[in-house]
């Protein structure tokens, strides 16, 4: 997993445990980019699930203040403005932009409900893999980044 980072549209750990543009109250099932791939790979080469959707997530949901703390003491959450279009426009053109800009717009609103993207636990059995649970995605990238 070394190099992975936490998956929710274009995250880094200073994103994540600074700025984000999540409502703060908001559980999200935060998923490794190695966990991503693993269950890509296993969707597309395993036998039985063309056609099916399977929800994926991270093991764990948890809130944005939830989440700073789970990285230690001093980092906390700070809830980014929801209109990110125009600063991502230059890195990923403007269509992809506003697609992400909309997410967020949309886990804002009331179809968000009280979870995003949320996920069945069965899902990650189904293709056979087994997904990190946050604490543990943390605690190897503070052995891998200690001086």
């Amino acid at each position: 997993m070394s190099g992975d980072r936490p998956s929710g549209p274009l995250a880094t750990v200073a994103q994540i445990a600074n700025r984000y543009p999540l409502p703060a109250a908001l559980p999200v099932a935060w998923l490794s980019h190695a966990d991503l791939a693993a269950a890509t790979t296993a969707a597309l080469t395993a036998d039985g699930l063309a056609g099916i959707t399977l929800d994926l997530g991270g093991p764990d949901a948890v809130t944005g203040p939830e989440l700073a703390a789970a990285f230690g003491p001093g980092i906390r959450y700070v809830e980014q403005d929801v209109d990110v279009a125009a600063g991502l426009a230059r890195l990923l053109g403007p269509d992809t932009a506003e697609g992400v800009a909309a997410t967020y717009r949309w886990a804002h609103g009331p179809a968000a409900d009280d979870r995003f993207y949320a996920t069945d636990p069965s899902a990650a059995e189904r293709l056979g893999v087994r997904l990190t649970p946050l604490r543990t995605w943390i605690a190897a990238r503070s052995r891998t980044t200690t001086p």
